[in-house]
């Protein structure tokens, strides 16, 4: 009931329209009506705090932000997003979309948390709600292309991902995304391109340094895929699959040595051969 509420209330906002006066026909009230239809006055640009950022703050307990003013509750639902509180992050996204019904961010954290109930109907509604309030916000366009991609739609997904990238570079894991679906379609370089892009902008991105390992493994280069492994791997020393990675990848580098210790052997142990002399 409180989430039917809820929508009916954030859809009013675009319908609210102006009362036909007395003798006024139909057709030019509707038109006065969509003239003066009230439209979202949300522009300013707010980006939501890196979650790395956020390490040292908790959820806070329920109805915490009650009462506060919405920039002040962003980093509240943000350190839920961190802790994977959803039932809480569902909760402060209802207070935003009543609260500060014009800004984008109460549908934003809504559909977060139904994109981890798997409830995608919801999510990509909510995602829509985002965008119409803030469409140049590349995170939004982010978000969606998430849920796009989860859902194998990788046209649908490809093309919000280019979009949010286009309008915030910094967004590292759309780059890391795309080349998660270029990698799928068989597409390599175009891979490792986006791949690049993601750890240019974080070279720490673990997922990012593991589909490269796995790239030039593919490709036998042991030597790159090593380096890939060591780098992810002191990014997060827990990380079992790199480590069990890595111990493969050096096997098969202790396979190729004796075999480059023979040959480089073999070329040194040649004798030089005898110069010819040059007959005047």
């Amino acid at each position: 009931m409180n989430k039917l509420i809820l929508a009916l209330s954030l859809l009013a906002v675009g319908c609210a329209s102006a009362p036909a006066k007395k003798g006024q026909p139909k057709a030019a009230a509707l038109a006065v009506a969509q003239k003066e239809e009230v439209k979202p006055a949300y522009t300013e640009k707010m980006t939501v705090q890196k979650v790395v950022e956020l390490a040292k703050m908790a959820c806070p307990r329920d109805g915490a932000w009650n009462g506060m003013e919405w920039r002040k509750v962003i980093p509240m639902a943000n350190a839920c997003v961190q802790a994977k509180d959803w039932r809480r992050v569902d909760s402060i996204g209802e207070y935003l979309g009543v609260h500060a019904h014009l800004a984008p961010w109460g549908a934003y954290y809504m559909s977060l948390a139904a994109g981890a109930r798997k409830d995608y109907p919801r999510a990509i509604w909510m995602m829509e709600l985002a965008l119409k309030k803030a469409p140049t916000e590349g995170l939004f366009h982010y978000q969606m292309g998430r849920m796009h991609w989860e859902l194998a739609d990788h046209a649908a997904a490809l093309k919000a991902l280019k979009l949010a990238s286009d309008l915030n570079p910094g967004l590292t894991d759309a780059h890391w995304i795309m080349g998660q679906i270029a990698l799928q379609r068989g597409e390599t370089a175009d891979a490792e391109k986006l791949l690049e892009k993601a750890l240019t902008n974080d070279a720490k991105h673990v997922p990012a340094l593991m589909a490269m390992a796995s790239i030039k493994s593919k490709a036998k280069d042991w030597t790159s895929a090593e380096g890939y492994l060591a780098r992810a791997l002191r990014s997060n020393p827990k990380h079992a699959q790199a480590r069990q990675a890595l111990a493969q990848v050096q096997g098969k580098l202790k396979a190729d040595l004796p075999q480059t210790t023979t040959k480089t052997k073999k070329i040194t142990s040649r004798k030089p051969t005898a110069e010819k002399k040059v007959s005047e």
